[in-house]
């Protein structure tokens, strides 16, 4: 696995042919929170018989399965694995310099094909375990607290499985996206086959107690970084040195701390005000959030329908994401980092004081995979700067 990057095929997820991948240029892929995950591949087309080979081969054409993993320690990791959706030649004469392109996305595109107008009973949890169950994926999925029925309120669906299932988990303060779990096949001799489970996770991130538990997952606070996980050190120590090349922490003050929320109570037909904050704990244990680091309240007054229940719910979640004001931008490399940087994990920050030196959640990670280097550029989201006590 010179290349830095190992490429499946197909459903069983055979490797490329080896006669293309001796071609590949680049490998790229993007992975963002609330984002299916792209992908690029980028070989050399060279003539084979007279005739351009990348481009004419099987496992390159649209709508073929393709897989993208690497080597992490003594495992390996899949980026992605998911359907070529375009394809792009591009030919010089006589041959040499010709390149083929193809790029494709997770397979969440396959839940956004087809718009369906409809009504859903029961938890949304257990509408999300019916979506991933078409999908033919691996559930992980938290339970959520409201069930709905046809008495009290259906829960409605108006768009694709894949924009109605994102609704869900926003409106419950979670996220959906798939993750993988790689294992080499056993019957594969050579030890290039591999066996790529698809996840599908619907549930809090960072991970919070089980939203079943109501008022008082409010109180127990979000997992911090492991103590064996990933350390980005933007500045040189005495005991070793950086392993990011560039890193940049932005604060925005000015986001929503409150909301004042009105609906009706369909038991009283009365209308109901309550009042909204987000009930998630400060990553930085003993930091200072958001609403902490204002010196005045920001606050509104949102139009919203649904019953009280609801409406509360789904404010209180959107807070909470607000409450991520601080982020980072940042570019290393597999080398540098010694291991992967992928979104959804707790890294933690050193060396930058103890205002910035607190967990992060990775948001955002693109890696550009070379015949030389593999380089992630990444940014980081927190909701509570340090204690400089």
């Amino acid at each position: 696995m010179g290349f830095g990057a190992f490429i499946t095929c197909g459903a069983d997820n055979h490797p490329l042919p080896a006669d293309i991948a001796e071609c590949l240029l680049e490998v790229r892929v993007e992975q963002t929170i609330g984002e299916a995950t792209h992908y690029g591949v980028r070989v050399r087309d060279d003539l084979s018989e007279g005739s351009p080979m990348a481009s004419k081969a099987a496992e390159l054409a649209a709508g073929a399965m393709l897989g993208i993993s690497v080597e992490n320690g003594d495992g390996m990791v899949c980026l992605v694995r998911g359907p070529i959706t375009d394809t792009k030649l591009k030919s010089t004469v006589g041959g040499p310099g010709s390149t083929f392109e193809v790029h494709g996305s997770d397979r969440c595109i396959e839940l956004d094909r087809k718009s369906v107008t409809g009504t859903w009973s029961g938890k949304a949890s257990d509408a999300a375990q019916m979506i991933i169950g078409s999908l033919g994926a691996t559930p992980d999925v938290q339970t959520t607290q409201r069930s709905y029925d046809s008495r009290s309120g259906t829960l409605n669906q108006s768009g694709t499985a894949l924009e109605f299932i994102r609704q869900i988990a926003r409106e419950n303060g979670m996220h959906f996206w798939l993750s993988y779990k790689v294992k080499r096949d056993p019957l594969d001799l050579t030890g290039t086959n591999l066996k790529i489970e698809e996840v599908a996770n619907f549930k809090t991130s960072p991970p919070r107690s089980d939203s079943a538990l109501g008022a008082l997952a409010s109180a127990l606070p979000v997992m911090l970084a492991p103590a064996d996980g990933v350390v980005l050190r933007p500045q040189v120590g005495d005991d070793c040195g950086h392993n990011v090349s560039s890193f940049e922490i932005n604060a925005d003050q000015e986001r929503l701390t409150k909301a004042t929320v009105a609906a009706i109570d369909l038991s009283s037909i009365k209308v109901q005000s309550n009042e909204a904050r987000s009930k998630v704990s400060p990553m930085a244990s003993g930091g200072t959030p958001l609403e902490k680091q204002q010196s005045d309240e920001h606050s509104m007054q949102p139009r919203a329908a649904g019953d009280p229940e609801d409406v509360q719910r789904r404010a209180e979640a959107a807070l909470a994401e607000q409450a991520f004001n601080v982020s980072a931008h940042g570019s290393t490399t597999f080398y540098m980092l010694r291991g992967l940087l992928l979104p959804h994990e707790i890294v933690s920050v050193d060396r930058l004081g103890p205002e910035s030196s607190v967990p992060f959640r990775v948001r955002k990670v693109t890696h550009v995979i070379t015949p030389t280097d593999h380089y992630m550029d990444f940014e980081l989201q927190t909701n509570a700067k340090g204690s400089s006590k």
